[in-house]
Formats: C-alpha cells, sequence, structure tokens
C-alpha cells in the first residue's frame, strides 16, 4: 500500500498562517501541586495570590506553573522554587497565611 503524497502551496501570494511568538520568560516560579491539591481550597486561593503577587511584582517576565511533586511534603505549607538558568534553584516552603512578597523577593533574588 502507498503513502498518501502531501502536496503544500507554495504560492508566494498566498497567507501563510501566522503565530504568534511567545517571549521567553525571565524566570519561573513552580509550584507544587501535590502541596496545593492537599491544601484544598486554600490552596487554590494561595495560587491566586500567588499569580497577583507576581504579576504586579514582576509583569510578564515571570511565570507560575505547577509541577509534580518535589518530596519535601510540608504540613500545612506550599512548596515553590524557581528554575533559572543563570542562577541555581532556590525552594521556599510557605503558609497560606505567609507573607508571599518576602518568598518572591527570596526566590527571584530582587
Amino acid at each position: 500500500m502507498e503513502k498518501p503524497e502531501i502536496s503544500r502551496s507554495l504560492d508566494p501570494s498566498a497567507t501563510p498562517f501566522e503565530t504568534p511568538m511567545r517571549q521567553p520568560f525571565a524566570d519561573t516560579v513552580f509550584m507544587c501541586s501535590k502541596c496545593c491539591r492537599k491544601l484544598g481550597d486554600d490552596g487554590k486561593a494561595l495560587r491566586k495570590r500567588l499569580k497577583n503577587a507576581i504579576h504586579t511584582a514582576c509583569g510578564a517576565d515571570v511565570v507560575l506553573e505547577k509541577r509534580d511533586c518535589f518530596s519535601l511534603c510540608p504540613k500545612g505549607g506550599q512548596v515553590l522554587s524557581t528554575s533559572s538558568k543563570q542562577q541555581a534553584r532556590r525552594l521556599v516552603i510557605i503558609e497560606p497565611n505567609s507573607d508571599i512578597d518576602r518568598a518572591l523577593d527570596y526566590l527571584l533574588k530582587r
């Protein structure tokens, strides 16, 4: 059985499908998904507070992402990590009522 041939249009007048290029982020803050799940509603509220604090302090240069477990599992806490190409990884454990700005200052070395 022959494979079907894929034809491509090489017409220069055709408008190509353009996708906007995402700008690389300066840094990423990772949030343990297991810790967030264990905290329940407090974890969701904490994630929302973190996103707002990151957006306010750093704009679009820093993004918050959930990651797999870091194997620390603090009771009643949330593990945050940063991974930057220029710096070593930093970890911090925060509680739902702790100072987020101070934790972000430590993570992002501001």
